[in-house]
């Protein structure tokens, strides 16, 4: 066995471990094949000199690598299957941007109220909660209700054509 070898199946728990904690079990096979190329890239990384612990440093390489795919993978997904990975609360803030640039750009951004488009719009272009909400002169606690309101209405909505 190499070097690497000795030290995947060391810490191979770290990438089940973070495949657990983002709850996405049904793309285990897939993910564990993401999380070996993290784990190497941990190992090829690590500086001992830095304050975290190996284990540490991998297993935040390997969240990293594992929300990077997700968000890449969130920008060519159709709008259904973006939804039904939403629903999981893991993985909502980690494509919740792609998803929303997705909604704006189909039919469906049409059955949205028009305060909570604009809403939408702005927080494509990277607005803040708080200035979105200056801007409509709103509550900044309204804005992200909204937002999660209207991917709800939107799921509910494609799943009713279904």
């Amino acid at each position: 066995m190499s070097l690497y070898e000795d030290k995947l199946f060391e810490y191979e728990y770290l990438i089940d471990g973070v495949i657990e904690r983002l709850n996405i079990a049904d793309y285990k096979q897939e993910f564990k094949e993401i999380g070996k190329v993290a784990l190497l890239v941990a190992y090829k990384t690590y500086d001992r000199n830095q304050s975290l612990s190996f284990p540490e440093y991998a297993f935040n390489t390997i969240t990293n690598r594992f929300e990077s795919e997700l968000k890449a993978i969130s920008k060519y997904l159709n709008i259904k299957l973006g939804l039904e990975l939403y629903q999981n609360h893991h993985l909502a803030p980690i494509i919740e941007k792609e998803l929303l640039k997705r909604i704006e750009m189909s039919y469906l951004f049409l059955s949205i109220d028009p305060i909570t488009q604009q809403i939408i719009k702005y927080y494509n272009r990277d607005f803040s909660y708080k200035k979105i909400a200056n801007k409509l002169n709103i509550d900044h606690h309204e804005v992200k209700t909204r937002i999660k309101a209207s991917i709800d209405k939107i799921y509910q909505l494609v799943n009713k054509i279904d």
